[in-house]
């Protein structure tokens, strides 16, 4: 047995330096794996989290008459910070979705001069009831012989500017709550006074709606949108 392995102890070597080479390697790419999540996170605490939440104001009776934007900061801090919103009146049938822009849904907005947390805050005089008033126009009328049968729904689009520690300047969109990239939504925020001039909430009542929508359905096709419902 001795004499076996004095003649094989060249393999035994050879195995060993192989075991030890790959030991090497794992540890290597490991520590690798390591160092990348380290700096991924290094990464990421640099960065501002930006988020919007919808806050409803009720009245004595718990009826949620206002709808308030609050718009938060939950990572590193943000410099030249401000806040925009476009909301819109969407009337959609089983094929497009019409985006009609209104006024007054939101009248004032509250920066707060802040660099994290609560940045700002965005509010409207009875805005929600009104929009109720408006959903119950419409629930009970008759299916408009242009469009048929249509769902309304408000949309509000917000952008976010702000100034990163790094001196970068960072846009931000969202829909409502949710972030978004679409361009088309980018589009519409920035063309909101370009084409129609926006009805006043307190104005909008379910025909004038109607009639905005076909408008812009014939002269502003970059608010309409190839999908219904």
């Amino acid at each position: 047995m001795k004499k076996w392995l004095n003649e094989n102890k060249v393999f035994f070597e050879i195995g060993s330096a192989l075991t030890f080479g790959i030991a090497s390697v794992i540890i290597a790419i490991s520590a690798n794996r390591v160092s990348q999540s380290q700096l991924e996170i290094a990464e990421i605490q640099l960065k501002p989290l930006i988020y919007i939440s919808e806050k409803y104001l009720n009245d004595e009776a718990g009826m949620a008459v206002e709808t308030i934007l609050e718009i938060n900061n939950a990572g590193a801090p943000v410099y030249e910070f401000s806040v925009d919103t476009r909301t819109f009146y969407t009337v959609s049938t089983n094929s497009e979705t019409i985006w009609v822009p209104v006024s007054g849904y939101y009248y004032g907005q509250f920066e707060l001069k802040a660099v994290d947390g609560k940045l700002a805050e965005v509010r409207g005089m009875n805005n929600n009831s009104v929009f109720a008033q408006l959903n119950l126009q419409h629930v009970h009328s008759k299916d408009d012989e242009n469009f048929g049968y249509t769902e309304l729904r408000r949309v509000t689009v917000t952008r976010v500017s702000y100034e990163t520690r790094r001196n970068e300047d960072i846009e931000e969109y969202f829909v409502g709550e949710d972030g978004s990239d679409d361009p088309w939504v980018k589009e519409a925020f920035l063309s909101f006074y370009d084409h129609n001039w926006p009805i006043d909430i307190n104005k909008a009542d379910w025909p004038a709606v109607v009639n905005a929508a076909l408008k812009i359905k014939k002269d502003t096709p970059i608010f309409v949108r190839n999908s219904g419902f």
